[in-house]
């Protein structure tokens, strides 16, 4: 059988140049033992890492939580551990959230020697027993290094080959594998700019278009190092540049850049190897993302359910889908210096949903914010608040970044065949005129009674009065809206109510769509 990094592969064991490193400490570090091959979930939230005391002979794959501003106690990896030595497990990843793993094992029952198996969160906080991706990811060869997209999209990952490096490691070629709802896609191979040479553990940090990778030239006297390449806006990739910060004379293979300003990766101290982190570049991206956690929880049972959250950047009008995990827990990320749309909901149909704008294009650096989210089961009475629908300079003409929201409210109309609901409109202040005013843009009008004119005819007598009030003007806009994308009139009730109905006694500018029938 042959061996892929089998060997403790301890890395940056020379001092890196460029800063200070912060060693994690206890309970992570422990005395007589080694840590290394360090792991993150890119949210931060969860750790990995090979453990190895001086007297046993293989290591263990620990986990480690953060939680209340220090990490846990490491525990073993149910499932992912073996004690049969001649059995391989490793090259562990977590997705963004941290509810996946995916790791490279050899066990049974496999399709190659190597394959990427799967472990999940529960609902309860424990791991499923791990499975195998299967083909087409899989194959006869040896499949490594699998990395998810913080989306959880693309599967990123190493086909290894029988080449080495001079210090003896395997070479391979890095694929990606699109998820879709009927499984894995064909994998196919990233372009030659990137597969040049010998390349191993591609990781896409948070920000969704920088890949982190090794690469070996060969002919070269040093083994592997760190290269980054860019993602544009068509999807291409630039020419890779090497990570000098943090390569060093040896093999350059873990580094972990969760959200934030940190990496992780282990060095030797004075008796053993542990792990430690420092500051990134500032040419990263990975610490200028806006980081958004929280629960989503029932509210009849105040029970977790799994979240979605679906957010649009209202510059470029690109839009990405995040599940969160059975636990209820979600986090994602957002690159600073562009606006959002965000909804969170469940991720199943026929529940209320959460949305904000997020305003984010004048933040330049990590920020994170906890938010927690209570949905309900539609059902009439309902009031679910449309935050994201604005208009115009108080007219009924919607602004262009109310698309999403309406496109959200047509989607459950869509899907759920029977739901009736009311649009409503509210404001927070009314003016009245009997002179019209540019702002105001509605009129009152009252019949006083009748009066005979100079030709005999009786005519009405009327007052009109000028408003600011569009309330009602604006709630049919929404109604059209719906209506021209194919959603009957009578399944959607626009209703202007001015100011009479405040909150707290307290008049709101709101919009808000009210179950009718479920």
């Amino acid at each position: 059988m042959i061996r892929y990094f089998l060997c403790i592969n301890f890395f940056l064991s020379t001092i890196i140049s460029h800063g200070q490193h912060l060693p994690l400490g206890s309970p992570i570090n422990t005395a007589l033992s080694d840590e290394f091959n360090v792991v993150l979930s890119g949210n931060g939230k969860t750790m990995i890492f090979e453990y190895k005391h001086m007297n046993e002979e293989k290591s263990q794959i620990m986990i480690s939580y953060f939680k209340n501003g220090t990490w846990t106690v490491p525990q073993p990896l149910s499932g992912a551990n073996s004690d049969v030595k001649n059995i391989y497990n490793g090259s562990f990843s977590l997705n963004y959230n941290g509810n996946i793993i995916m790791f490279s094992s050899s066990r049974y029952p496999g399709i190659g020697q190597n394959d990427i198996w799967m472990m999940e969160k529960t609902i309860i906080g424990s791991w499923t027993a791990p499975q195998n991706i299967g083909r087409p990811v899989n194959s006869a060869a040896h499949e490594m290094y699998p990395n998810l997209s913080p989306d959880g999209k693309w599967l990123y990952f190493t086909r290894m080959s029988d080449k080495k490096t001079p210090s003896g490691n395997s070479c391979g070629k890095i694929w990606i594998a699109e998820k879709t709802t009927n499984g894995w896609k064909a994998p196919v191979e990233m372009p030659a700019s990137i597969n040049r040479g010998c390349v191993c553990n591609a990781r896409l940090l948070p920000d969704s278009r920088t890949l982190l990778f090794s690469s070996y030239t060969e002919g070269s006297s040093q083994g592997y190092d760190f290269y980054i390449s860019q993602k544009d806006d068509t999807g291409s990739w630039s020419e890779p540049i090497s990570l000098n910060t943090f390569n060093t004379s040896g093999d350059d293979i873990h580094l972990s850049v969760p959200a934030g300003n940190l990496a992780y990766y282990s060095i030797k101290g004075k008796s053993s190897f542990d792990i430690t982190r420092s500051k990134i570049p500032e040419s990263l991206s990975a610490n200028k993302i806006y980081q958004l956690t929280g629960v989503v929880k029932k509210a009849n049972d105040n029970l977790l359910i799994m979240p979605k959250i679906i957010y649009t950047n209202l510059q470029n009008n690109t839009s990405c889908i995040v599940q969160g995990g059975a636990d209820g827990t979600y986090s994602a990320p957002f690159v600073c210096g562009y606006n959002y749309d965000v909804c969170i909901t469940a991720n199943e149909n026929g529940y209320s949903f959460y949305s904000t704008i997020l305003k984010l294009d004048k933040l330049n650096k990590y920020e994170e914010r906890k938010l927690d989210i209570i949905v309900e089961k539609l059902r009439p009475g309902l009031i679910i608040p449309l935050n994201n629908i604005s208009f115009k300079n108080n007219t009924d003409t919607l602004d262009e970044y109310s698309l999403p929201e309406l496109n959200r409210i047509y989607q459950l109309l869509k899907t759920n065949i029977t739901l009736r609901v009311e649009i409503g409109v509210h404001t927070d202040k009314v003016q009245t005129d009997t002179v019209f005013r540019n702002n105001l843009y509605g009129t009152i009008t009252d019949t006083l009674g009748t009066y005979i004119d100079s030709t005999g005819k009786e005519q009405y007598k009327v007052k009109i009065t000028y408003t600011s009030d569009n309330t009602s003007a604006q709630a049919k806009a929404i109604s059209e809206w719906l209506h021209r994308k194919g959603i009957p009139y009578e399944r959607i009730i626009p209703k202007g109510y001015s100011t009479s109905e405040p909150i707290n006694g307290i008049p709101s500018k709101r919009v808000e769509m009210k179950v009718i029938h479920e």
